[in-house]
């Protein structure tokens, strides 16, 4: 079921998002919709990192040495396990 809301624009935004509705092929309100819950997901997961800071390190490791649980004494000390 959809919700009916109303917004207003100013006159450049509006002349921007039809333009940008008929490039893109979509209507304008299929625009707003993707924009407002692109948006919502975002500060969601910015408010998920803020409480709890474990999100941070979601994804630092996915470039470089893709061996480390391994042969952590290697990258860690320079040296190789005995």
């Amino acid at each position: 079921m959809k919700v009916r809301k109303q917004v207003y624009f100013d006159q450049d935004t509006e002349k921007d998002l039809r333009e940008f509705a008929i490039l893109m092929g979509k209507t304008e309100t299929s625009i707003i919709r993707e924009a407002v819950k692109r948006y919502i997901q975002e500060k969601q997961k910015e408010q998920k990192e803020k409480e709890n800071p474990l999100y941070k390190i979601i994804g630092l490791c996915e470039e470089g040495e893709k061996d480390a649980s391994f042969n952590h004494d290697r990258y860690l000390y320079k040296k190789d396990k005995d």
